[in-house]
């Protein structure tokens, strides 16, 4: 459920951010690449390439420039990135009590396993694995547990 709820967060930031960015830029239906933004923000990677692109195309339609469409999807790539790989993984530490490293490499070791839904499940299943884990008497398995911690 905390995976869930901060998610959901994190998807909202996501949101208001493109939002605002689009807004400086003047760009047109704000609100509908603000909630593509929020409900793209649940696909790893896909749903980025997504909230990036959209917008800029948008962008070269409205102004018929590829310089400022450029501008802008650069602009884009560089807030979802810090979105993406700082500050999700930082806040999901926070919450869930796992390092932002192991979560990063969860998502890569059960994408890699299970593709796009090793991405959706890997906070999941780490915090899984860190909570049976952190439940054996092992010394060996304590020090992974304590490896794992934020």
């Amino acid at each position: 459920q905390k995976y869930i709820a901060t998610k959901f967060y994190i998807s909202i930031i996501a949101g208001f951010v493109v939002g605002a960015i689009l807004w400086l830029f003047n760009i047109d239906f704000i609100i509908v690449w603000a909630v593509f933004a929020v409900l793209f923000n649940y696909i790893p990677n896909l749903g980025s390439v997504v909230v990036v692109g959209l917008p800029s195309l948008m962008a070269l339609i409205q102004f018929e420039s590829f310089s400022y469409a450029f501008l802008i999807l650069i602009v884009l790539i560089v807030a979802i990135n810090i979105i993406g790989n700082y500050l999700e993984p930082k806040i999901f530490g926070d919450n869930l009590g796992l390092n932002p490293l192991i979560i990063l490499f969860s998502l890569l070791l059960w994408g890699y396993i299970w593709g796009v839904v090793g991405m959706f499940l890997s906070v999941p299943l780490t915090a899984v694995i860190k909570i049976i884990i952190s439940n054996s008497n092992s010394k060996n398995l304590k020090f992974v547990t304590h490896l794992m911690d934020n």
